[in-house]
C-alpha cells in the first residue's frame, strides 16, 4: 500500500512538471491588448465616417504610424515635354551627422535635356490619392487639437492593396501645426513632408500594414532624409552660381526651421573632383541668416 502511494504521488508530480510547459506555451501565444489613444480613435473614426476606410494605427515613442490601405489606384503614369533649357541633376547626395559635424558627399553636373533619363515620362497621384492625403493631413490636425496626446513625427501609409503599391508621408509635428494655423504655406509645407513611393508584393493584401516596421524617428534623421530629398528634385541655381553655395543655403535652411543647432562643421565634399571644403556653424550663419529665404526645392505633386 506504502508503495502504491508513493506511486500514485510520484505521477502527479510528473504530470504537473509536463504540464508546465504546455501552460507556458500558451501564455507566449497570448497577444497584449492595444489600447488605442484618443488621437487614434479620433482617426479611424474620421477616415471610417468620411472615406469609409478601415485604418490602422501605432505608436512608437515619439512617432504615430497612420496605415490606410485601399484598393484604388493611387498613382498614375503620364508622358510629358522635355524641357528644353539645361537642368542641374544631382546624381548622388549623401549626409550623416557625426559628433559636432555634418558629412555631405555630393556629385552634380550640367546635362542637357536630351540626355535627361525619364524626360518624356513621369507618374502623378490620382484625385484619390490626393484626396487620402490631404484628410491625412486634416485628421491629425484636428485629432491633436484639445488632445493631450502629444508626437513629435507622423508618417502615413496610403497602400494600394490591389496592385501593391504605396505611398509614404513622414511629417514633422511642428510643420502640420504651423501649416493649419497659417504660418507655414501649402507649397513650402509640400517641401516638409518626404513623399516616398514604392512597390512591394507585399502590400497585396495587406490590410493591416503588416509589412510595416514601426519605429521612432528623431529630429537629426528626419532633418538628413528631408535634406536629401529636397535635393533629390534638383537643385534651383542661378547662372555662374555656386553649387556649393546652393547646397550651404538647403542645409542651413533645414536646420535653422527645426531649431538644429548641434554642429560646430559641416564637411562637403565632391565625390567627381575629390575637393573637400570645411565650413563652421558661424561662416554658414554668416552667410546665409541676414538674407535667408523658404528653401525653393521643386515640390512634389500633391
Amino acid at each position: 500500500m506504502t508503495r502504491l502511494r508513493k506511486y500514485l504521488r510520484n505521477l502527479v508530480k510528473l504530470g504537473l512538471l509536463l504540464s508546465l510547459p504546455f501552460i507556458c506555451i500558451n501564455c507566449t501565444l497570448k497577444e497584449p491588448t492595444y489600447n488605442k489613444s484618443e488621437v487614434e480613435q479620433k482617426i479611424v473614426a474620421s477616415f471610417k465616417r468620411e472615406l469609409d476606410l478601415d485604418v490602422t494605427t501605432r505608436i512608437a515613442e515619439n512617432t504615430l504610424y497612420v496605415y490606410i490601405p485601399t484598393p484604388e489606384q493611387i498613382i498614375e503614369i503620364a508622358r510629358v515635354q522635355a524641357p528644353e533649357e539645361k537642368k542641374h541633376a544631382v546624381w548622388f547626395i549623401n549626409i550623416k551627422h557625426e559628433a559636432d559635424r555634418f558629412l555631405i558627399e555630393y556629385a552634380a553636373k550640367d546635362l542637357p535635356a536630351s540626355k535627361v533619363f525619364f524626360k518624356n515620362i513621369s507618374f502623378n497621384y490620382t484625385p484619390y490619392a490626393q484626396k487620402a492625403m490631404n484628410k491625412a493631413y486634416s485628421s491629425l490636425f484636428e485629432a491633436l487639437t484639445d488632445s493631450e496626446d502629444g508626437f513629435d513625427f507622423f508618417v502615413v501609409y496610403i497602400a494600394d492593396i490591389s496592385r501593391g503599391i504605396e505611398m509614404k508621408l513622414t511629417i514633422n509635428e511642428r510643420d502640420l501645426k504651423k501649416y493649419y494655423t497659417g504660418a507655414l504655406p501649402f507649397m513650402q509645407f509640400g517641401t516638409r513632408v518626404i513623399v516616398e513611393t514604392t512597390g512591394n508584393k507585399q502590400i497585396i493584401g495587406d490590410t493591416e500594414g503588416d509589412h510595416i516596421k514601426h519605429t521612432s524617428l528623431n529630429t537629426v534623421d528626419f532633418i538628413n532624409d528631408l535634406f536629401v530629398y529636397q535635393l533629390s528634385y534638383g537643385i534651383p541655381r542661378k547662372d555662374n552660381s555656386s553649387i556649393t553655395k546652393e547646397i550651404l543655403k538647403i542645409f542651413y535652411e533645414i536646420t535653422t526651421s527645426y531649431d538644429f543647432i548641434d554642429y560646430l562643421y559641416v564637411n562637403l565634399r565632391d565625390v567627381l573632383s575629390e575637393k573637400e571644403t570645411t565650413y563652421t556653424y558661424t561662416e554658414i550663419e554668416n552667410m546665409f541668416s541676414s538674407h535667408a529665404q523658404p528653401t525653393q526645392a521643386a515640390e512634389p505633386s500633391f
